[in-house]
């Protein structure tokens, strides 16, 4: 009878060789080596599979040549066989995916992209004859416009390029491709940089009296010290106009805008981030859901601004204006100032015209410290109003506050209470000037402004 007991189950050498290999790797790595490891995974992954199928053969080969038991694959192994799969199909699909669209539709930074190659960049330039009295048109998919002032008949273009991708060769071969065309039909000029395979900035100089038309998918678009009017257009990017002799349209999805000695009217329209407004010669007409703040100062016509949630109309601005998400404030401007909002802390000062203002969940005040110009007309939701007047003022008075109280420093408004309403009325001085203030749940309060 043999008593004598089988042979020990060999150890698997695929765990260490797995180690070792990826070992390898991460020293390399850490070397100073550039490997594009996320790529590597992506396309590769199926041979770890294959090593390990292979030193398993070996395996078996090894202890049937021995007499031993076959070395097992415990959960340890099936766990990572799992993983291992799991991550390679992950990996494939994460570099197969059209990450350019992506990056059109979302605010994801370029370098966000760097696992996926290395960047490169490269320099161009492009010059050519500019007809007289021509109109130049800039479409690009990806990268900022810069529009300077050049030499007049001449158009001239620096491109800088930046490509992604895992070695010189192909950047190479990218950049011989990223090369933008300038098509002349009489007097329309037309710069065509819409390629997706990397980003071009332009730094254009064209003639000071050329008209504009820029757009780009993706990127910032600049101009300055322009003799005619200027349209400009970007999905995700910041807009900067200064010095335009002309008017100028403006439309963004994503962005600020700033815009600064603009001699006629300006539009704004689409969604965007901070506003900026100075020194502007024409009308401003802002319509869309700008989520930052709105500065304007300098305004020598008239401002109106529509969104889902506001409805403003106010002549020339002399002193500045600033609106944000919980606060709007206006000083020395002119009326008639028209303004239909909620949520916002209402400070108006000097308005020189007539006021209308509609709002709820937020306070209201109006600071008259000259003459009462116009007449005044508040309506205000949960929220007090507060009106600050000159002791000489001449107005009749006719105000509410539904659920809550009166106040006033004029001794001869009259206060009076029915039911949950108090009311303050009369008049004073001559009277003229109307004001009439309709408060529900805030109080409403009339001062003397010193």
């Amino acid at each position: 009878m043999n008593n004598q007991s089988p042979a020990p189950a060999r150890r698997s050498y695929v765990g260490p060789l797995i180690l070792i290999l990826i070992g390898v790797v991460f020293l390399l790595r850490n070397m100073g080596m550039n490997l594009p490891l996320f790529r590597w995974l992506a396309e590769y992954w199926p041979v770890i599979l294959i090593l390990w199928g292979l030193t398993r053969l070996v395996d078996y080969y090894q202890s049937s040549k021995e007499g031993s038991a076959p070395p097992r694959m415990g959960a340890g192994g099936v766990f990572l066989l799992i993983m291992i799969v799991l991550l390679g199909l992950t990996a494939t699909q994460v570099v197969r995916f059209n990450w350019d669209a992506v990056r059109d539709e979302i605010d994801m930074d370029d370098d966000f992209m760097g696992f996926f190659g290395n960047r490169y960049e490269f320099q161009d330039e492009l010059q050519q004859d500019f007809p007289a009295g021509a109109s130049l048109q800039v479409s690009s998919d990806r990268g900022d416009i810069r529009v300077l002032p050049g030499d007049e008949g001449k158009l001239r273009v620096l491109v800088r390029k930046s490509v992604r991708t895992n070695s010189q060769g192909e950047a190479d071969r990218i950049n011989e491709s990223l090369r933008p065309n300038i098509i002349t039909a009489g007097n329309n000029v037309t710069l065509n940089a819409n390629q997706r395979s990397g980003t071009m900035d332009l730094e254009i100089y064209v003639p000071r009296t050329a008209g504009l038309n820029l757009m780009t998918l993706r990127g910032d678009i600049a101009v300055l010290d322009r003799a005619s009017d200027v349209k400009a257009h970007t999905s995700r990017g910041n807009v900067s106009l200064s010095d335009i002799q002309g008017s100028a349209t403006v439309h963004m999805r994503h962005g600020s805008l700033r815009a600064e000695r603009v001699s006629h009217d300006l539009s704004l329209e689409g969604r965007g981030d901070d506003t900026t407004l100075t020194h502007i010669g024409g009308s401003v007409r802002l319509n869309g859901s700008f989520y930052g703040t709105l500065s304007a100062s300098k305004i020598a016509k008239s401002l109106s601004f529509q969104s889902s949630r506001t409805d403003l109309q106010m002549g020339g601005i002399e002193g500045d204006l600033t609106f944000d998400t919980g606060d709007f404030r206006a000083r020395s401007v002119s009326g008639p100032l028209k303004l239909k909002t909620r949520s916002k802390d209402i400070h108006l000062e000097d308005i020189a015209g007539d006021i209308d203002v509609e709002n709820m969940n937020g306070e209201v005040a109006v600071h008259v410290t000259k003459d009462l110009q116009g007449n005044i007309q508040v309506n205000n939701r949960r929220g007090a109003i507060q009106v600050w007047l000159p002791s000489a003022a001449s107005f009749q008075m006719d105000a509410r506050a539904e659920h809550s109280e009166v106040e006033s420093d004029f001794s001869e408004l009259s206060r009076s209470e029915s039911g949950r309403e108090a009311r303050l009325t009369g008049t004073v001085g001559s009277g003229g000037r109307t004001i009439r203030l309709v408060s529900d749940r805030g109080r409403v309060e009339v001062h003397k402004s010193h």
